[in-house]
């Protein structure tokens, strides 16, 4: 039975960020590789959102949603001021809810996983670096939300229903990375980077309802119990956006460490928009 993916307009903001302290005038000549491992703990408020979208301010009271985060990517020198980048990213949020201490009750999460691949340009000056990259992004994410409510408890009528929404798909992205060390042979260096992903992709949607009422049809206007699923699929977009900063230390020409914030911002047209922040460690090694 085919339906129509309720859709939300939900704006969002893109940072940006500029970290050289001088302008790059000279091409890196690097042809190292780089590996770098990177991971972290994150929270959002989607799930307060739509609880409070769906039962009202009464849902203000939902908990933050927390989850994991983590990165492996491996950057590869070309030529002298040119390399290209590979990295798996991927983060997943437990089930979050909200109960109003009665009957009524509301439940989501959400996963996702990237790949991207990209070529970037390389500058350095004794100070500073900046690359600029121009690649591409597959994403795969997930979400599982449920409701139940409880209208008339006096007479045994309730509705309960769950809903799993799944994308797949893959497009263009754009990347930038500063960094700027905090004096001529300072071993500390701060940095920053954002990107944007434009994907186009497939939308699966599976929705499992049951309501029941007595024979008064207190629910709904309904009399007895019905139980009804089904399935969708439509094509659409997902912009997802990347925004970092943090503090790097370099102990050795090969190894560095890092502490930083992320955040992210995963756009549809077919879902409500997810804003995740994350606190991570990383380290760098080349070889």
């Amino acid at each position: 039975m085919a339906v129509n993916i309720h859709k939300l307009n939900i704006g969002f903001v893109i940072g940006t960020v500029g970290l050289a302290a001088g302008a790059p005038t000279t091409a890196v000549a690097d042809v190292d590789t780089i590996v770098r491992l990177s991971g972290g703990a994150m929270q959002s408020d989607f799930t307060r959102m739509q609880a409070e979208d769906k039962m009202g301010e009464q849902a203000a009271e939902t908990e933050d949603d927390f989850g994991l985060y983590g990165s492996i990517e491996v950057l590869r020198g070309i030529k002298p001021g040119w390399e290209w980048s590979a990295s798996v990213s991927a983060l997943a949020f437990s089930q979050n809810h909200f109960n109003d201490g009665d009957s009524d009750n509301f439940n989501q999460d959400f996963d996702a996983s990237f790949v991207n691949f990209d070529i970037g340009r390389k500058w350095e000056t004794s100070r500073t670096s900046l690359r600029l990259g121009v690649g591409v992004e597959a994403i795969s994410s997930s979400e599982d939300k449920g409701v139940s409510e409880y209208p008339d408890q006096d007479n045994d009528s309730y509705g309960i229903g769950q809903q799993s929404l799944n994308y797949i798909g893959a497009g263009l992205r754009l990347s930038a990375e500063g960094k700027a060390s905090l004096s001529e042979e300072s071993p500390f260096s701060i940095y920053g980077a954002a990107s944007l992903a434009a994907t186009r992709g497939k939308f699966n949607a599976n929705v499992d309802s049951e309501i029941i009422t007595n024979p008064d049809g207190n629910l709904k206007g309904l009399g007895e119990s019905q139980n009804f699923s089904f399935s969708d699929s439509e094509n659409g977009y997902m912009d997802h956006s990347t925004l970092d900063f943090g503090l790097e230390y370099s102990p050795a020409s090969n190894t560095a460490f890092r502490v930083g914030l992320r955040r992210d911002v995963f756009k549809s047209e077919l879902s409500d928009t997810k804003e995740t922040n994350t606190a991570y460690v990383g380290v760098s090694i080349g070889f």
